[in-house]
């Protein structure tokens, strides 16, 4: 029975502005809910979400982005883990590889604040004036207020 997942998307996100991996992250949202709604045993999810572009002389970052498609691909997969999930840890960029999925930050922290046997939440965002970051602000609103 499957525990722990750990997804890496960080050498794929290049290919995100073409539109290249909306049919993939599908099948693997398909895939993942499928097998979690039938397992109900996943407690441990780490999600990688972060490609650094460009790097100065120093070795520090100047911009990274994130995959909003994958983000809005893991939505139903925690959902599936609503009662199972308890350790998620998140790793992300500081702006959307593309624009096609505006309600994917939003969506997905909802997700994960929604889990009933939520434990531990670690979240790494990149930088603190991107959008994901008022996503997750705009999600823990949202919860406390439906609570």
């Amino acid at each position: 029975h499957l525990e722990e997942l750990e997804i890496n998307v960080n050498s794929l996100i290049v290919h995100e502005e073409a539109g290249a991996l909306q049919s993939s992250f599908e099948i693997l949202r398909d895939n993942l809910a499928f097998l979690t709604r039938r397992t109900r045993k996943l407690k441990r999810l780490t999600l990688v979400n972060e490609l650094t572009l460009d790097a100065n002389e120093d070795g520090a970052y100047h911009h990274s982005r994130y995959s909003s498609a994958f983000l809005a691909s893991m939505v139903p997969v925690i959902r599936a883990c609503l009662l199972s999930l308890e350790d998620v840890t998140v790793l992300c960029g500081d702006v959307p590889a593309c624009r096609d999925y505006p309600n994917a930050g939003k969506d997905f922290f909802e997700a994960v604040l929604s889990l009933q046997k939520l434990k531990t939440l670690e979240v790494r965002i990149q930088s603190f004036h991107g959008p994901l970051l008022n996503d997750f602000v705009d999600a823990a609103r949202s919860i406390q207020t439906t609570l």
